[in-house]
């Protein structure tokens, strides 16, 4: 997913749409696309709340980056994290949309604050915290609350 012109910090690029289903639907989905080799395009929302993407979006194109171009200002609306130029790639940091401790993907970005392997723990990360703020899920954002407050 490309830029085709440029973009200020703060614009939005993307309206998530789709269904939520909890997290037994979700596995059960998960296990049909196995099955039939079909893919299942999700974010966390929340705990047992899990946002299916409409397969009609262009977010389905977005790569995963360490350091995104795009970030949440909400659940459902991705904006630019920063200025894109014209023809730059848009990407997001997929932790940013988990808290699921068994999420684990090997990243090869290749920026300088690649970490090899994107997890849903990530968010425990006090720098990885601050890059992002509250430019999150509420899913992560809560966790970030709980854990600090531990």
């Amino acid at each position: 997913m490309f830029a085709t012109e440029a973009l200020g910090g703060g614009t939005i690029v993307a309206r998530l749409r789709g269904r939520i289903v909890d997290d037994a639907t979700l596995h059960e989905l998960f296990v049909d696309a196995a099955a039939s080799g079909g893919y299942v395009d999700t974010i966390m929302i929340d705990d047992d709340e899990n946002l299916v993407l409409a397969a009609d979006q262009l977010i389905h194109f977005c790569n995963h980056s360490c350091d995104p171009s795009l970030w949440h200002l909400d659940t459902q609306t991705i904006a630019t994290r920063r200025t894109v130029g014209a023809g730059e790639e848009l990407t997001i940091d997929y932790a940013t949309q988990t808290t699921n401790a068994d999420f684990e993907m090997d990243c090869n970005c290749g920026t300088a604050q690649c970490r090899g392997t994107v997890t849903g723990v990530d968010w425990m990360d006090q720098d990885w915290q601050r890059r992002y703020g509250d430019h999150v899920v509420p899913a992560v954002y809560r966790a970030i609350q709980r854990w600090g407050s531990a």
